[in-house]
């Protein structure tokens, strides 16, 4: 997975990995080109942008727009692949600093965000949407699967697919892809350690069943950056090798994430771009930026 010069006539393909948007929060990722509907109070609704908060401000020309722009760069002529690993919008269920409680306006701010994505990277090719949580996603999967008709009728020029738990190839290279992931780990020098015994417990249960472990797992849902933890098995005199990743966030930290997190000091967001070359990882390129969410007096003597 070195940065090594690719080889002429070699095919390249750049897998773009995003999670956890969470739009229709107030601190979820939100396009400043999104239009909402709102009753008018004469019997009809009028469209309305509404005003990013300070962190939707952050996340989008900070995070989001620049990193986009950096992996069309990185990208150039070759295809690239999206794949978004699950909750696209917020939900209804935690009704607190909601941008919205309309589902319907939930939805457009996931499809505004996936517009701009399109138009942003001219060579993407396909969309691949893995299945969130329930309770951000409408139950049975309603953002993602109204997002991905939408996508189907206005793109049609691109392969759009909604799916539970899936696993791709391209060459020998193997990316099993599901939204719930493992703990990032309870202490900063434990982190990586449940990532790493869930890797492994899953390349001997694939092992067992007479099949190869994938190359990359790539997991969503709690909202932490874990850079790749590998794990190699020797197996029947073979050697296998996994590789895990638990996606950033592409949102900020709610008041109940704040609780989960025991008070995190810092917000790590942004995107992952895999570069594979003739089907084998060439390398991976991580787009995160990290906030630092205290706030800091100084008391003069």
């Amino acid at each position: 997975m070195g940065d090594q010069p690719t080889p002429p006539n070699f095919s390249r393909t750049i897998f773009l990995l995003r999670a956890d948007t969470h739009g229709g929060h107030l601190l979820g990722l939100l396009s400043p080109y999104t239009t909402l509907k709102e009753e008018d109070g004469e019997g009809g609704t009028y469209d309305y942008t509404p005003t990013l908060t300070r962190t939707q401000e952050w996340l989008w020309h900070e995070v989001y727009a620049p990193s986009l722009a950096k992996v069309a760069t990185l990208a150039g002529p070759d295809p690239i692949i999206s794949l978004h690993l699950g909750d696209y919008t917020h939900g209804v269920k935690y009704p607190q600093q909601l941008v919205s409680n309309s589902i319907a306006n939930q939805i457009r701010i996931a499809i505004a965000t996936e517009t701009f994505t399109i138009e942003a990277l001219p060579t993407l090719t396909a969309i691949r949407l893995i299945e969130g949580t329930d309770s951000h996603e409408f139950h049975d999967a309603t953002s993602p699967i109204l997002l991905t008709t939408y996508l189907e009728d206005v793109y049609p020029h691109l392969s759009v697919s909604l799916l539970r738990h899936h696993y791709l190839s391209i060459g020998s290279t193997s990316l099993d892809l599901a939204h719930h992931g493992p703990h990032p780990g309870s202490r900063k020098w434990l982190e990586g350690n449940v990532a790493s015994y869930y890797l492994r417990d899953l390349m001997f249960k694939y092992l067992s069943r007479g099949e190869t472990p994938p190359t990359l797992v790539l997991r969503g849902h709690r909202h932490v950056y874990i850079a790749p933890v590998t794990w190699r098995i020797h197996w029947q005199g073979k050697l296998y090798t996994s590789t895990l990743i638990l996606l950033p966030p592409l949102c900020g930290l709610s008041r109940f994430a704040r609780q989960v997190t025991q008070s995190t000091s810092t917000l790590t967001c942004g995107m992952i771009a895999i570069e594979i070359v003739a089907g084998v990882i060439k390398k991976i390129h991580p787009f995160v930026v990290t906030k630092d969410l205290r706030s800091k007096e100084v008391i003069p003597l």
